[in-house]
């Protein structure tokens, strides 16, 4: 039943499974995986992927690794990121490409030796410690 229920109608391509991927259609009409909808959350009344969000850093020069968390009860969206020759306002201005509601309230940059990964390489999320003012 839980299966039956992923499938969906989208207009113009007909019966579709839910995966639960985001994707970006381009132009051309060929697809983008951005991430996971598992990540969605509420910022300031906006709902946004924190995946979107790490995607679009990720592919700002220099950048190696970077997480967005939201936090004072869904009032502040805080990114920390590491990478050579990186900036707050390189990162700043990566997020605001995304919309209004990807706006940064912190950017904490941080040593590339200070992020933590599982066994299967993947970033272990809400490792790095957050000062108080974030």
């Amino acid at each position: 039943e839980k299966t039956r229920d992923r499938f969906i109608e989208v207009a113009g391509l007909g019966r579709a499974y839910n995966t639960g991927d985001v994707v970006l259609q381009d132009e051309a009409g060929s697809f983008h995986w951005i991430g996971r909808a598992d990540f969605q959350v509420k910022v300031r009344g906006n709902r946004i992927e924190l995946e979107y969000l790490e995607h679009a850093i990720s592919n700002v020069s220099g950048v190696t690794h970077c997480e967005a968390r939201v936090v004072g009860g869904g009032a502040r969206l805080v990114l920390l990121a590491s990478g050579d020759g990186v900036t707050e306002d390189m990162l700043r201005e990566a997020a605001s490409k995304l919309g209004r509601a990807y706006e940064l309230s912190y950017v904490k940059l941080v040593p590339s030796s200070i992020w933590t990964f599982t066994v299967n390489g993947k970033l272990k999320r809400n490792e790095v410690p957050l000062e108080e003012e974030a």
